[in-house]
């Protein structure tokens, strides 16, 4: 943009001045003749006396042409700051004293002096323009809508007849900028070391980029910043932190928190300490976050496996389901190894370190005992234990009895396999046979002699033999004949 204004014409009667520095041609109109004086360029530090000439009109404008930032160019603040920019012009001083231009000595006079006007502030340079130039003058700028335009000022006091005399010169166009705010600095610190179940320690805190809505990574390092300190590893910090973390982030609901397990380099690194920078996404410095080189690299305690078994029902029933349940600490690695004689269950494998495993008891594991040894490996070593294996069939029953006529003997029978007691429970209505007992033999047989009041009030028995194989149980129905 471009714009040019005139100051008021100057009158001054019987002088003007001139510079013996500067190239310059004049008409002499009081003596009708024509000079010319060539020495070299005009500064504020060399400049020479005007001679009087004689009489003329004296006029000046300043030309200004705004350079950057161009017309509605965003800019971005550093989060919670100010957008550094240099606002950038050219300007130039033309002189003239009846229509010859004579740049140098009303410069010399005038002495402009150029900068801009920032939402109706003035920033000046520090530099009187020369008779042409760029100027630039750098300001901060805070988020927002900002105008800007140029101006240029004369306020010089020489010697002579323009004492005080003050000219202003003002670029009217306006530029539009808008600043938004950015992101960072990387903030975050390093909260606490703590202990694992398996030996090992894990480093935790948070960190972010103001303002970013995005988790970044973070460096560890052993022994000293980065470029000084051995780099350990790197991580993104993702991980769910309180209210609070949010806060200072300026981005609630984006995760920043960080864990870092040390224990891969617990023995090498031990003593030293420990430093984390937050790596900035948005172009920022990859700042060092507080705390770090406050911790140093723990010592690793190395402890032995350990692994419990239990399996239910810990006899296993041929044809029904069981469930193993295994847990290990301070271990990274689970086998066993079955062993058996016969047709018992046999086979090896690794597992997951925890887990449980359910299926069905075979059959031909029954009198068949498996030897499984189990293995839970770790830093501390290994950790072994033996678990048997016994499988049992359930416990069978049956049960028969003579025809009942009333005042007749009966004789009923039962037998059982796998079982350890017997007992019955009989119901009826009426007059019928109602009872319960516990047999005294596992198998065998009872005579009697049916009851007349047994007719017509039959009776509902149930049978149960028990065993380490569980309880089955029968049922059977008593009807007694006239």
């Amino acid at each position: 943009m471009q714009h040019s204004l005139m100051s008021r014409s100057m009158q001054q009667p019987n002088k003007f001045f001139y510079s013996l520095k500067t190239v310059y041609t004049s008409w002499i109109k009081q003596f009708g003749i024509c000079l010319v004086l060539a020495t070299g360029l005009l500064t504020a530090s060399n400049a020479s006396a005007c001679i009087y000439l004689g009489a003329g009109s004296y006029t000046s404008s300043v030309t200004m042409n705004m350079v950057a930032p161009a017309n509605g160019q965003l800019l971005t603040a550093p989060y919670g700051g100010q957008a550094a920019v240099t606002l950038t012009g050219n300007a130039k001083l033309i002189t003239s004293i009846d229509g010859f231009d004579t740049p140098t000595c009303i410069y010399n006079t005038f002495r402009p002096r150029v900068g801009f006007v920032v939402d109706g502030n003035f920033y000046y340079s520090d530099d009187i323009l020369p008779i042409s130039g760029t100027v630039g003058v750098p300001v901060k700028l805070s988020p927002g809508r900002h105008t800007v335009s140029m101006r240029a000022t004369t306020n010089f006091n020489p010697t002579g007849d323009l004492n005080n005399h003050i000219v202003t010169f003002v670029n009217d166009t306006i530029v539009t900028i808008n600043v938004q705010e950015g992101t960072g600095p990387v903030i975050g610190q390093i909260d606490s070391i703590i202990k694992n179940s398996d030996g090992t320690s894990s480093l935790t805190g948070w960190a972010c980029d103001r303002g970013l809505t995005q988790s970044i990574d973070v460096h560890l390092y052993a022994g000293g910043v980065a470029g000084t300190g051995t780099m350990l590893t790197s991580t993104t910090a993702n991980l769910p932190r309180e209210a609070a973390v949010g806060q200072a982030c300026g981005t609630q609901g984006t995760p920043h928190g960080w864990n870092i397990n040390l224990g891969p380099w617990q023995a090498q690194q031990t003593g030293k300490a420990l430093y984390v920078h937050g790596i900035s996404r948005s172009g920022g410095v990859n700042s060092m976050l507080t705390n770090s080189g406050n911790f140093s690299m723990p010592t690793l305690v190395i402890q032995t496996p350990t692994i419990s078994l239990q399996r239910s029902p810990s006899t296993m029933i041929a044809g029904q389901n069981y469930t193993i349940t295994w847990n290990t600490a301070n271990a990274t690695a689970l086998s066993y190894n079955c062993t058996t004689a016969g047709s018992g269950f046999s086979g090896s494998g690794t597992l997951p370190v925890n887990g449980s495993n359910s299926d069905i008891a075979n059959a031909a594991w029954v009198n068949n005992p498996s030897n499984c040894t189990w293995t839970a490996t770790g830093p501390g070593g290994t950790k072994t234990i033996i678990e048997t294996l016994t499988t049992v069939a359930a416990p069978t029953i049956s049960v028969s009895r003579t025809p009942m006529s009333a005042g007749k003997n009966y004789t009923v029978a039962w037998a059982t396999t796998g079982a350890t007691s017997v007992s019955y429970s009989c119901t009826a209505g009426g007059t019928g046979f109602s009872g319960t007992g516990n047999l005294p033999t596992l198998n065998g047989t009872s005579n009697g002699v049916a009851s007349a009041g047994w007719v017509g009030y039959p009776s509902s028995c149930r049978w149960t033999a028990s065993g380490p194989g569980g309880s089955t149980t029968t049922n059977e129905i008593l009807t007694t004949s006239p």
